[in-house]
């Protein structure tokens, strides 16, 4: 697999829409890299509202892959006991409120 931007990625507003931003040490106002640009005047009228929640999940995406990359390392070939259970679902609950941006 190729290796991502390292993250963190950010989400940055707009007036047309949403940046999804990573530290890169770039020539512009932020010193950052575009990961996406989401422009809303590109989008027909009916998805426009999804802008901001679509750049919130793509700016997710390195800890979600953390995340994903955790779950499967713990017990390859064993149950997940409680504690382990536990924590994974915190960390979840914690990243779906960021993309749902609460």
């Amino acid at each position: 697999m190729t290796q991502h931007t390292p993250g963190p990625w950010v989400v940055k507003k707009w007036w047309r829409g949403c940046f999804v931003t990573a530290p890169g040490g770039f020539p512009n106002a932020e010193n950052r890299l575009t990961i996406a640009e989401l422009d809303e005047n590109k989008l027909p009228a009916l998805v426009r509202h999804q802008c901001e929640a679509n750049a919130r999940l793509i700016a997710a995406a390195p800890e979600l892959l953390a995340l994903a990359q955790r779950l499967l390392a713990l017990h390859p070939d064993q149950p997940v006991s409680h504690g382990d259970a536990r924590t994974l679902c915190d960390d979840a609950r914690a990243l779906l409120a960021r993309i749902e941006g609460r």
